[in-house]
């Protein structure tokens, strides 16, 4: 059973938050998040807890009018006629409750008694439409993850760009003043100084645009966290422990098509589409109604026209409604439904040829990182131990500048690949458990079940779940 709160002590209470949330960012400019930390930020922003709260309260409101279908009407009616008003007759049993009546209060119940289901079909719409955005927004928390893990992997590694940076330019700096000490002793001629300059430059520059690319991806991840990334600039600690994915790509595709809240979403919008389908065919059928009228009239006497008498007055009707010539636009709707149902159809299953290539895609690449990781390894290793003796045989005048560069440049191109490697993996791999539902969002985040309701790969709770959301709708 979903449990809903008022949307308006929600939004609220969320506004209020979200003021305090945006006064307190200004504060904390240069904070530093791990990862956790981090999606506990993007998740809590006011703004995505305000959609989805709107969401859950908007197919709660939806349920609820529905559910108005299979109940009565009751409505009340107050009438007070002019002296000089004549009388009129309607009905069979009119000389009993219209003549002669100058005033009356009435109380009028009016229960649907056959509609060819259109109330029971409303009702399955609604209970579809309001499982289909619970399951919708839990889709929509693991984009919002995902996008969030993806922009602090990318903020990680612009991060060590900076540093792989920061080495080389120091670096640079260093030989610099070799060269310099060396061409004032006359060990090298001015070229050497000459490249050594160039060599510092294009550090510095390198440098600065690393930089750049750093305060970019600060800037993503602030607006995901729902900070101005005009006054906050966080930085991302290194991650926990490797967390990877065991198992066949063929399981994962499995698990990932049970486990998909969006694609169950999708699923349970084909069951609403052809509850309204149902609704609307029910027009073609006669309404029967019966009416109940009880309340108090006041008439004029029948020998006096001066005098007033007062008495109940009640009265019970059996209404038939037939739509005689509403046929052309009842078929027009169904037929636009139809279309909306077909389309729903092919939705579902590009979702679920979407989903395939997503969950294909990072399985592949989380493969090709794990063996790309310790190519790029044993190269940072082995970059590193060249520059260490290109620099000895530089500083004995056994070795020449140019050596000497290009191993300082393969030293930072190998720890730029060395990230990027890792960041690939690290990106595929959580992108892999979202995806497949290793990690769930509250799970994950705060230890508990999704948002307090059900699990989506609880078989229990997806019985729950279809009988409560989409169900056979006959409990009022």
């Amino acid at each position: 059973m979903i449990k809903y709160k008022s949307i308006t002590a929600i939004s609220g209470i969320l506004f209020l938050s979200t003021v305090q949330f945006a006064s307190a960012q200004t504060t904390d400019t240069n904070k530093t998040y791990t990862l956790n930390q981090l999606l506990q930020a993007a998740f809590q922003n006011p703004v995505n807890q305000m959609r989805w709260n709107f969401a859950k309260d908007n197919a709660a409101r939806n349920v609820s009018i529905a559910k108005t279908g299979l109940y009565p009407t009751l409505s009340a009616a107050v009438a007070v006629r002019d002296r000089s008003n004549s009388d009129f007759a309607s009905g069979s049993d009119s000389s009993s409750f219209f003549e002669r009546e100058r005033a009356r209060a009435l109380l009028t119940l009016n229960y649907p008694i056959f509609n060819a289901g259109k109330s029971i079909a409303a009702l399955h719409a609604a209970r579809a439409g309001a499982a289909r955005s619970e399951y919708g927004i839990i889709a929509n928390k693991v984009s919002l993850l995902n996008t969030a893990t993806t922009a602090y992997y990318s903020l990680l590694r612009e991060q060590r760009a900076v540093e792989a940076g920061a080495v080389l330019l120091k670096a640079a700096r260093e030989h610099l003043r070799n060269a310099q000490s060396r061409f004032d002793a006359g060990g090298v001629t001015k070229l050497d100084t000459l490249t050594a300059q160039s060599t510092l430059a294009a550090a510095e520059s390198d440098v600065v645009n690393r930089q750049a690319l750093l305060e970019v991806a600060q800037a993503k991840l602030s607006i995901i966290m729902g900070y101005d990334p005009e006054s906050s600039h966080p930085v991302v600690a290194e991650p926990p422990s490797f967390a990877g994915v065991e198992g066949e790509p063929s399981h994962l595709l499995s698990e990932g098509l049970t486990y998909s809240p969006a694609l169950k979403s999708a699923k349970l919008g084909l069951v609403e589409e052809r509850s309204k389908l149902s609704v609307i065919r029910a027009e073609r059928s006669p309404l029967i109604t019966i009416q109940l009228d009880a309340g108090y009239a006041i008439r004029r006497n029948a020998t006096n026209s001066n005098a007033e008498t007062g008495g109940g007055v009640s009265r019970v009707t059996l209404n038939i409604s037939l739509p005689i010539l509403e046929g052309p636009a009842i078929k027009a709707r169904e037929q636009t439904q139809k279309e909306v149902l077909d389309l729903q159809t092919v939705e579902v299953l590009q979702l679920e040829y979407s989903l395939k290539e997503q969950i294909m895609t990072s399985s592949i690449l989380y493969r090709a990182t794990i063996a790309k990781l310790g190519a790029a390894k044993l190269a940072k290793e082995a970059a590193d131990e060249a520059y260490r003796l290109a620099n000895e045989r530089y500083q004995v005048g056994k070795g020449n500048q140019i050596e000497l560069l290009d191993a300082l440049k393969n030293v930072v191109a190998s720890q730029d690949n060395l990230s990027n490697v890792q960041n690939e993996r690290d990106v595929s791999a959580q992108n892999l458990r979202w995806l497949i539902g290793l990690d769930r969002p509250e799970a994950t985040l705060f230890g508990e079940k999704s948002n307090g309701s059900f699990d989506p790969r609880d078989k229990s709770s997806q019985k729950n779940a279809a009988v409560s959301g989409v169900g056979n709708g006959h409990s009022r």
